[in-house]
């Protein structure tokens, strides 16, 4: 591997083999104009199962190969908008005003850079020179995890992608340790750049675990190469990198380790101690909790990025075969939590036969006794390790955040850990976050588990030593999870300490108070832990590089009493019988096509239906009632989720305040104007709406993100009290009954901008429920709509022209265009959320006007205001501006 450093390097504009990768100018690439992006800032905080997943990628890579995008199509691929970071970097072009340690932690991350031949490959573990290098000076893979993010966050994805060829690279290389030869997939789990003055070449050198300490293969490396492909993908959208047929074969060599049959009974990968993070004795061998959750995630990025040729499609099925197996094993035997534990506790021993209990023959009075105040009520996690007879109850960070991340916990399960880190607070994070494994082992115990190993002493280092680099990973499980106020504190926390102390790498005490004695400072991934998470939380958009959803098809089928071989035939059947329904088949298609495509199918269906319902439904009021009770059973779900998962975060209380006052006003109004079946909908919805004040309020003041719920209600009532004395309808009502029904109509259109500001996930279905009370609208009143006044001068009958049905189509068209996705649905994005919100506050208004065939100035400043947000967010903008210019 030895050129000269200043020798020429071809250029190479097509494909190449990784064997001439070496030669070619990375700076070519560099040069090139970047693609565009999706720079929509969409909270896109998960991927959809990955047998319901569609794909939404450039035609300039779906045409390289038309199996691979086929398979893509099943990966969800909204791509993570890889815009540079708000915060204030040399890079950024935002003006933000960051945290001062920011700025420090940029200079030092790209301090840590090492070039090979002129071109970024990595960073270095640590710049402390004021210690021995030791292997300090090495790019390791797992290390460089949370800096590719880092630079694939701020826009910089170059980096990333010659790291992972360079890895990729060496992974051909002959492995071998004394006479023994590795595998040939072994990922390396680091490297050095040697440069020789003299004759002045740089030379890569590879350590493949002959240099570590126990001599242990890295079982991670390959792990989180693939992990890390998938992020660089998502982020800029370029699948080209994973179409290379090096990194094809790379991924499978690296699958054909880890499925290859044995002797094992278990779906969980067999492991040596020191293979992982914890690369020193310290009894993790066996099934360790981070590396099955990392294989997991690995797995299900490789299902998504492997081809779907020859090779790739026996792969695919293993991997569906291996996941659905290993899902089911991790919750069922490694996850804790009270109830659980109680079972463990009146445990029977030595059972026999298929439908024993304890199956691992585990021992009640081997609990440890910490385990019992440990445990809070309400939480849970999974245990470090489970084996024959061999239960690790100890807490281990990495490994429970991996679960959260590629969803092999349950959506219950990770509220559980989430719980748990918060009850238990001062133990998992004290003054600095956080323990890499809870608690330490001392005293007999740890000579015995580690060897009595001077740098893993009692909550130091691997024994319970506190990590910064961990930030990022509990943070990102926290925003998914709805949780980002743990976050937040957390990174208040590392702030008040990392920058004055200097970065060190890990933190000694029970509390995390000293810093670690032998830790050395500069440490890189502890800087780049630290912007990522700052990152995630400024713009959890960045999430989808690293989060995967829960695929609901992922419940295993047997249950493991069952016979094993029956099981796993029963299973392949299930996964090869061809679908029967044209149902599905049709919805199937539906699913594969683009986003625009799809929105196009959604607008025709659309207007085909309110076509049908005009002809076919003569009552129209009765859709109207319709839609007013779907809209209250909406909220009532909405409830029923608030008190499920015990959150409301991404739910505006300023919004819901407001959606009250205005129900309040209009409930009086109806009363005193019309007193029918519209008054108690009204009512209904109005009490709905203020038990969801009450949750958020009271039972859920915890998850209330309030930093970004910081709208001033006042700034909309004031001005729509106002407007509703100056223009109001011209009825026989009471004076004061016209400004009110006025002023509720006002702010019912204006009470969505508080809940624009923030958003997250489990508020969708909430969203489709409003969706589908609006739908039946337009139909419902737009018959009902005589005139309309438009622009001063230009007040037209618009009866003739049905330009009120026109309008309040228009009104609900960027909500179905969107609402109809059920991937945007599933995604939780922000614009989305947005647009289906006011979407529902812009129709509302017009009909109830509509209600008593009203010819109202009220119209004159609603189409004002909500004309402009339908032709903003409307992808028709350029279309439907031009004809109401002519008018």
């Amino acid at each position: 591997m030895e050129l000269p450093q200043n020798g020429s390097a071809r250029s190479n504009e097509s494909l190449c083999t990784v064997a001439e990768i070496e030669d070619i100018d990375f700076s070519k690439f560099m040069d090139r104009p970047p693609r565009p992006l999706n720079m929509d800032r969409k909270r896109s905080f998960d991927e959809r199962s990955m047998s319901e997943l569609s794909i939404g990628f450039s035609p300039r890579h779906s045409s390289r190969n038309a199996d691979f995008s086929r398979n893509m199509d099943h990966a969800d691929f909204v791509y993570s908008p890889s815009r540079r970071s708000g915060i204030n970097t040399p890079m950024s072009q935002h003006s933000f005003e960051p945290h001062p340690m920011v700025g420090e932690a940029w200079d030092a991350l790209r301090r840590s850079l090492v070039h090979f031949r002129g071109q970024p490959v990595g960073t270095i573990a640590a710049l402390d020179n004021s210690e021995e290098e030791l292997n300090y000076d090495q790019v390791f893979v797992r290390d460089f995890v949370p800096s590719a993010l880092a630079f694939l966050m701020n826009g910089e994805p170059e980096i990333v992608k010659n790291f992972i060829l360079k890895t990729l690279r060496l992974q051909s290389w002959e492995k071998k340790i004394d006479r023994f030869q590795l595998g040939e997939g072994v990922m390396p789990a680091s490297f050095k750049v040697l440069h020789d003055p003299v004759r002045n070449t740089e030379t890569l050198i590879a350590d493949f675990g002959e240099s570590a300490i126990g001599r242990v293969a890295p079982v991670d490396s390959g792990f989180w190469w693939i992990i890390l492909l998938r992020a660089y993908t998502k982020s800029t959208g370029d699948t080209s990198l994973a179409e290379l047929p090096e990194c094809q074969k790379g991924m499978r060599l690296i699958l054909s380790l880890c499925l290859s049959e044995g002797f094992d009974t278990f779906p969980t990968l067999l492991c040596a101690d020191g293979c992982c993070m914890i690369d020193r004795r310290m009894g993790v061998y066996g099934y360790p909790i981070e590396i099955q959750a990392l294989f997991f995630m690995a797995l299900r990025c490789a299902l998504v990025l492997l081809k779907q040729d020859e090779e790739g499609k026996e792969f695919v099925e293993r991997i569906v075969k291996r996941l659905h197996a290993l899902s089911f094993h991790m919750r069922s035997y490694f996850w804790l939590d009270l109830k659980q534990l109680n079972d463990i506790y009146r445990y029977k021993t030595e059972e026999y036969s298929h439908t024993a209990v304890n199956k691992f023959n585990v021992i009640p009075d081997s609990l440890p006794e910490w385990i019992f105040d440990f445990m809070p009520s309400r939480g849970g996690y999974f245990i470090g390790n489970v084996s024959p007879a061999r239960m690790d109850f100890r807490w281990f960070c990495l490994g429970n955040c991996i679960a959260i991340l590629s969803s092999l916990a349950t959506p219950e399960q990770s509220t559980a850990i989430m719980d748990l880190i918060e009850s238990r607070w001062e133990e998992l994070v004290g003054e600095m976050p956080l323990k890499v494994c809870y608690p330490a082992i001392e005293s007999h115990e740890w000579r015995i588990v580690t060897g009595c190993d001077p740098k893993n002493t009692r909550w130091s280092y691997h024994n319970g030593g506190s990590w910064p680099v961990l930030l990022w990973l509990v943070t990102a499980a926290c925003i998914k999870t709805g949780r980002p106020q743990i976050a937040r504190r957390a990174i208040e926390l590392a702030e008040t300490r990392l920058l004055k102390d200097t970065w060190p790498e890990y933190y000694d005490g029970k509390l995390g108070r000293y810093i670690g004695k032998q830790a050395r400072k500069n440490q890189t991934w502890s800087i780049a832990g630290y912007l990522v998470a700052k990152m995630l939380l400024e713009d959890p958009s960045h999430l989808g590089m690293i989060s995967l959803e829960e695929d609901k098809q992922m419940k295993p089928l047997m249950r493991r009493s069952n016979s094993w071989g029956k099981s796993k035939y029963s299973e392949k059947n299930n996964l090869m019988r061809a679908p029967k329904r044209p149902i599905h088949a049709v919805s199937t298609w539906v699913r594969r096509q683009p986003p625009k495509v799809k929105a196009f199918l959604a607008v025709i269906s659309g207007m085909t239906a309110l076509v049908l319902l005009r002809f076919i439904v003569h009552d129209h009021d009765n859709l109207f009632v319709a839609a007013e009770a779907v809209h209250s059973i909406g909220i009532s779900v909405l409830i029923y989720k608030l008190m499920k998962e015990k959150t409301c975060a991404g739910l505006s209380l300023k919004s819901q305040e407001l959606t009250a006052i205005f129900l309040a006003v209009r409930l009086y109004c109806s009363f005193v104007m019309e007193y029918d079946i519209h008054t108690l909908l009204d009512l209904a919805t109005l009490g709905t709406t203020l038990w969801v004040i009450f949750m958020i309020r009271f039972k859920l003041k915890s998850s209330y993100m309030e930093d970004k719920d910081n709208f001033a209600i006042y700034y909309v009532v004031v001005p729509c009290a106002v407007l509703a004395l100056l223009i109001h309808p011209s009825t026989s009502h009471h004076l004061l009954n016209r400004i009110f029904w006025a002023f509720c109509v006002y702010l019912e259109a204006v009470s969505v901008l508080p809940q624009l500001r923030i958003v997250e996930p489990f508020t969708a279905h909430y969203v489709f429920a409003l969706g589908i009370a609006r739908y039946p609208r337009p139909v419902a009143r737009s018959s009902r709509i005589r005139t309309v006044a438009l622009y001063g001068s230009y007040l037209r009958n618009c009866s003739n022209f049905h330009l009120g049905r026109f309008l309040l189509l228009l009104c609900e068209e960027r909500f179905w265009r969107t609402a109809c996705s059920a991937t945007a649905l599933r995604s939780g994005v922000n614009r989305v959320f947005a647009a289906a919100v006011a979407s529902e506050q812009q129709c509302r208004p017009i009909i109830n006007l509509a209600r008593h065939n009203v010819a109202s100035p009220c119209l004159v400043p609603h189409f004002a205001l909500n004309t402009g947000l339908i032709l903003f967010h409307s992808p028709l903008h350029k279309i439907l501006l031009k004809p109401l210019i002519r008018l």
